[in-house]
């Protein structure tokens, strides 16, 4: 695997690059632990994972 083939796949394994997910308690329930080292870099994590498809 390439640098780039590697990297996206992290995306889309993490769920930043495509996700499905429509509410943060979704996101959160299926990572099963979000860690950041302070609150709004949490939340930054979190929106960064939930879809604005809706």
């Amino acid at each position: 695997m390439t640098s780039r083939e590697i990297s996206n796949a992290r995306l889309r394994s993490q769920k930043v690059e495509a996700t499905e997910f429509s509410t943060a308690r979704k996101i959160v329930s299926w990572m099963g632990a979000m860690q950041a080292q302070d609150y709004s870099m949490t939340k930054w994590a979190i929106g960064s994972r939930v879809s604005d498809q809706l």
